[in-house]
């Protein structure tokens, strides 16, 4: 099994990083891999330095915006 490993930054725009991520997918599948890892956080910056209840308005319910997308991109 071929495994692609996908890091990359994060800016304060949840669709460009979310447009980036399935980019970055497709590219990975046509290069063959079967199995790709996203980040733990991957459509906004890494927040979780400190706890700040304000973040947690930032949780997505799922079914949700992101698993609707990247659920889409694994059916294609």
């Amino acid at each position: 099994m071929k495994i692609a490993l996908i890091q990359h930054r994060c800016t304060n725009q949840y669709q460009q990083n979310l447009n980036l991520c399935v980019e970055r997918i497709k590219q990975t599948v046509q290069r063959g891999a079967q199995l790709i890892v996203l980040p733990e956080l991957h459509t906004l910056p890494y927040f979780c330095v400190t706890e700040d209840p304000l973040h947690f308005e930032l949780a997505e319910t799922i079914p949700g915006p992101t698993s609707n997308a990247l659920g889409r991109l694994a059916r294609e």
